[in-house]
Order: C-alpha cells, then sequence, then structure tokens
C-alpha cells in the first residue's frame, strides 16, 4: 500500500490572514498562535568554562537554545599556540542547570579534529561528582574490535596543537 498525503482543506484569503490548512493557521511564524518562527534560530551565546584546558590565546564559539526543558547547546573551540589540557578528565560547563544527576547518556556529537590530518568521534557525558552543570569530554576508541570511551589527553586522540579544534552538540533536560 503506497503512502499519500491528503490534504481536506487549504483555504487563503490574503497574505495577512494567513494560510488555514485542516482548521490550522499559518500566520506570521506562527501555529494556531504559539510563535514557533524562534524555536531554532534564537541562540543564546554563552562562555563556558573548561576543568583540565587552558584557552590561552585560542578561541571559542558557544550558543544555547532552550525549548521547554531541553537545552541544545553547540561550542566549537579552536587550539591557538597557548592552548593546552593540563591533565586528564577535561570538563566543559553548561549555560542552564541539567536534570541529570548520574550517568546516562546524551543525544551528542563531540568532533576531535587535528587540523588537515584526521577527525575522531568522541563522547560528552554528565558527571555529578565534578559538578552539576558541567560534562566531561572524552574520545572513543578503537580497542580490537569493540569502541570504548577514554579520556582527552595532551597526545589523545593525537598531540594537539594550533587550529586543531574540539566541537561539541549535546541535548539535555533542564528543568
Amino acid at each position: 500500500m503506497a503512502s499519500e498525503i491528503k490534504v481536506d482543506t487549504i483555504s487563503e484569503k490574503t497574505a495577512a490572514n494567513g494560510v488555514t490548512i485542516d482548521g490550522v493557521l499559518l500566520k506570521d511564524g506562527n501555529v494556531d498562535g504559539v510563535d514557533v518562527s524562534g524555536i531554532v534560530t534564537n541562540t543564546t551565546s554563552y562562555t563556558p568554562t573548561f576543568r583540565n584546558l587552558t584557552l590561552g590565546n585560542g578561541t571559542v564559539t558557544a550558543n544555547y537554545a532552550q525549548v521547554g526543558d531541553l537545552v541544545y547547546v553547540d561550542m566549537d573551540l579552536t587550539w591557538g599556540s597557548t592552548t593546552s589540557i593540563t591533565s586528564t578528565f577535561i570538563t566543559m560547563s553548561v549555560p542552564v542547570t541539567p536534570t541529570f544527576t548520574g550517568f546516562r547518556g546524551l543525544p551528542n556529537a563531540v568532533l576531535l579534529t587535528d587540523s588537515g590530518t584526521a577527525t575522531y568521534y568522541g563522547h560528552a557525558k554528565p558527571y555529578n561528582l565534578v559538578g552539576a552543570s558541567e560534562v566531561v569530554l572524552q574520545v572513543v576508541q578503537t580497542t580490537g574490535s569493540f569502541n570504548k570511551i577514554a579520556e582527552i589527553t595532551s597526545s589523545s586522540p593525537f598531540t594537539w596543537t594550533t587550529n586543531d579544534s574540539i566541537s561539541v552538540q549535546i541535548v539535555y533536560e533542564a528543568g
């Protein structure tokens, strides 16, 4: 059986009145009076803090958007000549206090880029022993035929240098 989309009623009187489809009014970025135009596009910048990573002359761009109880964070850090990892167990602060209280997976993407060479996949996880508003940044390593989560260090997954980068995109619940 083939899938089909069926629309019973579409009425458009003037642009100022919007468009009604099966009784749902679409007008000026609103759906039935609820403004949906800024759900994805309106972000707020924030300055994350890091544990065991010194930014030095590197650059960070970070933004977030909160829709209801969900918070989306997008962060890009580019290494400068004085950026360094000072110890293992790198954490990044998040802009809104999460509701998680233990180890739970987050929908996330962490990319660790060795400039001009390769990009490695990483992971961000909440870590409530460090602080309620931090996530631990880690790398995914292949061991035999399995993958495992490991700590990012000054030499893992590669030796960090100018123009290398960490990109983080996470979604979490805050209440």
